[in-house]
C-alpha cells in the first residue's frame, strides 16, 4: 500500500499532486486513495465545458490558501485522472495544510477516510 506523501511531488518551483476526481458529487470533499496512489477529489460540478476542472481549482486554491493562477492542471484535462502542479508551495506546507484537515495520518486509516471541505 501506498502512502499519501507518494503522490506529493516536490519540484524547483512548487508541488505536484496525483488526483483521481469524482465530478457531480453532493458536496466537495477530498481522501487518499491507497490502491492508486492518488488523492481522490470530490467536486460538486458536472464535467462539462471545464466546470468540473475549474471548480478543482477553486477547491485546492482554498486548501492550500494560494491564487487560483497558481494552480495548474497539467495532465488530464479531459480525465479523472490528473496531475495538479501547485507553485508557490512547498511539500512541508502541502502535507501540514493536510493535517490541519486529518487527511496525513502518522499510520494509515484501515478504510477510506474523505474530509469534506465546504
Amino acid at each position: 500500500m501506498t502512502r499519501p506523501l507518494n503522490a506529493i511531488i516536490e519540484r524547483e518551483n512548487g508541488v505536484l499532486l496525483e488526483i483521481e476526481v469524482r465530478p457531480n458529487a453532493k458536496k466537495r470533499a477530498i481522501g487518499f486513495n491507497r490502491w492508486r496512489s492518488s488523492f481522490e477529489v470530490k467536486i460538486d460540478q458536472r464535467a462539462e465545458h471545464g466546470r468540473a476542472n475549474e471548480a478543482i481549482i477553486r477547491f485546492f486554491a482554498d486548501i492550500f490558501s494560494l491564487k487560483p493562477s497558481n494552480i495548474t492542471i497539467i495532465r488530464g484535462l479531459k480525465s479523472r485522472h490528473k496531475t495538479i502542479e501547485l507553485k508557490g508551495i512547498t511539500k512541508e506546507e502541502v502535507i501540514e495544510s493536510l493535517k490541519r484537515l486529518s487527511l496525513i495520518h502518522i499510520s494509515e486509516p484501515t478504510r477510506p477516510l474523505y474530509i469534506s471541505y465546504a
